[in-house]
């Protein structure tokens, strides 16, 4: 083989892997952890019914690892809450897989939806004394101002597909962005204690994590940063306002 022909071999051959590996990162899915204290009939129904698998790698478990790695996660789908384990979350008790999970997902900010009528303290409405229902649906309404979003099925498909469709589009619409009068020290901004400053070239949804975690409203940036389509979606699900440096 000469070498004008030697060299048209190795061209081929390194777009071939190149176009290889494009198309495994253009086709892998996003993946979704779906939790069920047990096994039951409307587990297996939404499971055969739903049209997840086609966007999304479906990870399912009645018995989940506590330590298991969330980051790999786009958003957890809880099914089967039962009371006990209402209690355990809402009280920051981590007594079990589920419960532990569930609790280091809101701790870090992840996306989680419940259906309600995986819910069960929401069948003993009727037949509850009031007051005590009232003092169980207080922890129910803590999870929900916790960022879990309590929906139908098919509420919750519709916005699993809606998010995968956005995350699969070539660019994410910023949140809106206001100017910043001053420059604030990392961490902080001068009269306004709801506010984090990030100095780092890319805004990443981690770092939207963390300043929500410290309490902020408002994340400072700088003019020139270049913000995530992670952190963008983040910053519009938990209205984060995300505030450039003026100059």
């Amino acid at each position: 083989m000469d070498f004008s022909n030697l060299v048209d071999e190795i061209t081929r051959r390194v777009l071939g892997r190149i176009q290889s590996a494009g198309d495994s990162l253009v086709t892998a899915k996003p993946k979704l952890l779906i939790l069920t204290a047990a096994q039951n009939a409307r587990f297996d129904h939404f499971l055969s019914t739903t049209r997840l698998g086609d966007c999304y790698d479906l990870s399912c478990s009645s018995d989940p690892c506590p330590e298991e790695n969330l980051d790999a996660y786009e958003a957890l789908v809880l099914f089967d809450l039962r009371i006990e384990e209402l209690g355990r979350i809402s009280a920051g008790v981590c007594g079990s897989p589920y419960s532990c999970l569930v609790t280091r997902a809101i701790l870090t900010g992840k996306r989680i939806y419940l259906p309600a009528r995986e819910i069960e303290l929401l069948c003993y409405e009727q037949s509850a004394p009031p007051r005590y229902f009232a003092m169980m649906k207080e922890k129910l309404d803590l999870l929900e101002q916790s960022g879990v979003k309590i929906c139908s099925l098919e509420e919750l498909e519709s916005e699993l597909l809606g998010l995968a469709t956005r995350k699969s589009a070539q660019a994410c619409a910023a949140p809106v962005i206001k100017p910043s009068e001053s420059k604030a020290p990392a961490g902080q901004r001068p009269g306004a204690a709801s506010s984090f400053r990030v100095d780092k070239r890319v805004l990443t949804e981690k770092d939207l994590i963390e300043a929500r975690m410290k309490g902020a409203t408002d994340v400072l940036i700088k003019k020139t940063c270049i913000i995530t389509d992670l952190a963008c979606e983040y910053a519009r699900a938990r209205q984060l306002n995300l505030v450039r440096d003026a100059d």
